[in-house]
């Protein structure tokens, strides 16, 4: 009897020990599982475990994360041979469309045109617009995205800037009979990167020709020592997926009939974080409303 109890009580032991063992080496797989999981790092999982269980799960896991760390650095290659793709593209295209543009200028102010072919001609110099625009859109993604970005601080009126771009885009907006309400807080003086805010600035306003129906609103005022700048309009039509608005190249016109870059949002966001502003879209079925908020302080850029 009592021996029985003696080997009782040693197989009890033992189970306790491998139980203990198995709890031990399930922790290091734990900790190296955590540690990979949230660091760039080529590590594999490395136990001193004598369970043959464990040690196939463990080989099976590294499999998994080598196959998984190779996928990683294909993408980021072909991601890599795409961006640098767009940039030369854009690049080869700009030089063309330079000398197009001008010789479309120089047949514009040739006084023997009939008025026919001087609107054929219009309508070829709004088209390279368009498409310089574009071009200009995938040279501000690249040089944010790259982190080339180059901010030169000087002081400036921004409100008379909003003016400015809003003229320009004044013939349009009658154009395409949009009423749009304007309330500019004057004087508003800043010291900031003045290309980005009028980028930003170019991009509402075009984004708002785009998409507004029939009314829209510009605001621009002083809180203190925050800027607030918002742009509100009527939707042409609902938005199905208002989260994805500043993702790049998302746009909502599925059918491409505007050929829409899907970069407008996006640079609008990336332009707005790099001068410590922040962003917020609001949308309902027939409204889209964006807000930008910046510190009026120096400090803040």
């Amino acid at each position: 009897m009592h021996i029985l109890q003696f080997f009782a009580a040693l197989i009890v032991a033992l189970l306790i020990g491998y139980w203990l063992f198995l709890l031990y080496d399930l922790k290091k797989y734990h900790q190296q599982l955590a540690r990979i999981s949230e660091i760039e790092t080529n590590q594999e999982i490395h136990l001193q475990t004598r369970v043959p269980a464990l040690k196939a799960i463990a080989l099976l896991n590294n499999q998994i994360l080598r196959k998984n760390k190779q996928q990683h650095y294909q993408m980021l290659q072909e991601n890599q041979q795409l961006e640098q793709a767009i940039q030369n593209i854009s690049h080869d295209l700009r030089t063309p469309l330079t000398v197009a543009s001008g010789y479309t200028q120089l047949l514009q102010a040739d006084a023997t045109l009939t008025p026919q072919q001087l609107q054929l001609l219009d309508k070829v110099s709004n088209n390279l617009e368009k498409v310089e625009n574009h071009l200009e859109q995938l040279l501000t993604y690249q040089r944010l995205k790259d982190n080339q970005l180059a901010l030169t601080l000087e002081e400036f009126d921004l409100s008379r800037l909003l003016e400015e771009e809003l003229l320009q885009f004044y013939p349009s907006f009658e154009e395409n009979h949009l009423s749009l309400t304007v309330a500019i807080q004057p004087n508003i003086m800043i010291i900031s990167d003045k290309k980005s805010w009028q980028r930003i600035f170019q991009n509402v306003l075009g984004n708002l020709l785009e998409h507004g129906s029939e009314t829209g609103a510009i605001r621009l005022n002083q809180q203190g020592e925050r800027i607030v700048f918002q742009q509100e309009n009527q939707l042409k039509a609902p938005i199905q997926h208002p989260e994805k608005l500043t993702h790049r190249f998302y746009t909502e016109d599925l059918s491409r009939h505007k050929q829409q870059a899907g970069l407008g949002l996006y640079i609008i966001a990336a332009l707005t974080h790099a001068l410590d502003g922040k962003i917020q879209l609001d949308t309902t079925e027939e409204t889209f409303r964006l807000t930008l908020f910046w510190q009026q302080s120096v400090e803040s850029y």
